[in-house]
């Protein structure tokens, strides 16, 4: 299996992700093993700017999948392709550092 724990990676990390449910959750670990990619996961808390979280709420849990910066960009690739939404794209510092 391709998931490790964060202190596995001896480079930097990057998020690539952010999955709210756990059908997303489970078809982005299926795709990213399938397609060989190191990643690891973060439970942690992200808000929703919706109309509708003004008036529900606007915090939630979700995992958060984080990628070696070095494979980061193919990652946002696979997990497009496979319909997941909420991808995360570089910050121009972590674009310097690949």
């Amino acid at each position: 299996m391709v998931r490790r724990e964060a202190e596995f990676f001896d480079t930097p990390l990057c998020l690539v992700l952010i999955v709210g449910n756990v059908s997303d959750a489970n078809r982005a670990e299926q795709v990213l093993k399938e397609e060989g990619v190191d990643y690891t996961l973060r439970l942690d808390h992200f808000r929703n700017e919706s109309v509708l979280s003004t008036v529900l709420g606007s915090e939630y849990k979700g995992l958060f999948f984080y990628v070696p910066s070095s494979v980061h960009h193919r990652a946002m690739h696979i997990l497009e392709k496979a319909g997941l939404s909420d991808i995360v794209p570089l910050t121009v510092e972590e674009r310097s550092d690949t």
